[in-house]
C-alpha cells in the first residue's frame, strides 16, 4: 500500500487500510511490495521537462508573458537538460519497469492510494507541504500517480471511502503490462465487496433548486 516515496495524510491512510479489509474478506493475501520507487520523481521530472522543452520551448521567446510560472519553470528545466540526463532517465525508467513487472510473477495486483492527501481548497494553487515535508515542485504531491504512470502498467482508480468532512478517497489498482482485463475484473470485485458498485457519485451542483 505504502510506496515509501511520499508522506501520506492520516485520513488517506485510514481510508486505504479500511478498503484493504474488503480484499482480506474476499480471501486475498496482502503482502508488502519491495519495489524501490526512489527513482520515480527524478525520472518523471526529467522526462516531463524534456517534453515541455520540445513542445513549448519556442513559446518562451514569443509568448512568455502569456505562460504561467509553472510552465515557464518546466520549459527552462527542460532546456537545461543534457543528453546524459535524458539518457539516465530513460535507462532508469526501463529498469523500474522490469523491476515493477517482475513482481507480478508472485502477485495479482499492486494497490496503493490514488493520491496522498484529501482534496484541498480550490484556492490553493498546489500542495507545497504534507505531514511536515516540503515538496520539491508544484507537481511533486502527485507522485503516487505519476510513479505508476512511468511503469507503463495499466491502472484504475476506484472509490475508497469517505474521510473526515465527507471528502472522498481513491484506491489505485495496478496490474501487469497488458493486463487491463485483470485490473478491470479486480476493480469490479472490489466494488461489489465494498458495496460501492451501485453508489451514485456526489452531484457537485447540489440539490436541485
Amino acid at each position: 500500500m505504502d510506496m515509501g516515496i511520499s508522506p501520506i495524510h492520516p485520513d488517506v491512510r485510514a481510508a486505504t487500510e479500511a478498503a484493504m479489509q474488503h480484499f482480506r474478506d474476499m480471501g486475498t493475501e496482502i503482502v508488502d511490495s519491495t519495489v524501490d520507487f526512489s527513482c520515480a520523481e527524478p525520472v518523471f521530472q526529467i522526462l516531463r521537462a524534456a517534453q515541455f522543452a520540445a513542445a513549448y520551448g519556442p513559446l518562451l521567446e514569443t509568448d512568455r508573458d502569456k505562460l504561467k510560472p509553472e510552465v515557464i519553470w518546466n520549459i527552462e528545466k527542460g532546456l537545461a537538460l543534457t543528453a546524459a540526463d535524458i539518457g539516465w532517465a530513460e535507462r532508469t525508467r526501463a529498469d523500474l519497469f522490469h523491476r515493477f513487472q517482475a513482481q507480478f510473477d508472485e502477485i495479482d495486483a499492486f494497490v496503493t492510494p490514488t493520491v496522498n492527501t484529501p482534496p484541498f481548497d480550490c484556492d490553493i494553487r498546489y500542495l507545497e507541504e504534507l505531514e511536515g515535508r516540503k515538496f520539491d515542485s508544484y507537481i511533486s504531491w502527485l507522485i503516487m500517480t505519476f510513479a505508476i504512470t512511468i511503469t507503463t502498467c495499466p491502472a484504475i482508480s476506484v472509490p475508497c471511502g469517505l474521510m473526515a468532512g465527507g471528502l472522498p478517497a481513491g484506491l489505485q489498482i495496478v496490474g501487469p503490462q497488458r493486463g487491463e482485463d485483470s485490473v478491470l475484473a479486480i476493480a469490479e470485485m472490489y466494488e461489489q465487496a465494498s458495496g460501492r458498485a451501485f453508489t451514485k457519485p456526489v452531484d457537485p451542483r447540489g440539490p436541485a433548486a
